[in-house]
């Protein structure tokens, strides 16, 4: 979501943040930075997950999950952005 959503035409800007955001905030953040890290190096993409790439590529949005391609790219975007206090 932060990848694809950029604040265009009056849409929010979402972005990751290493802060809990509550439920009652309206700031366009999400997620929890070092548990979706975390979770990242737990879970590494598996056959099925790059099949289901590439059928959504080959047959419907005619584009392709570069997370799922590439996963290092994570690291690349928001690996400089953990603290060991998160």
């Amino acid at each position: 979501m932060a990848v694809r959503y950029e604040g265009e035409n009056n849409e929010p800007d979402l972005e990751i943040t290493n802060e809990y955001v509550s439920k009652s905030d309206k700031r366009p953040l999400y997620g929890k930075l070092i548990t979706l890290m975390i979770w990242h190096g737990q879970d590494p993409v598996d056959d099925w997950e790059k099949k289901r790439n590439d059928i959504i590529d080959e047959k419907y949005q005619k584009n392709r999950n570069p997370f799922i391609d590439h996963p290092e790219y994570a690291w690349l975007m928001w690996g400089n952005e953990i603290r060991i206090d998160d």
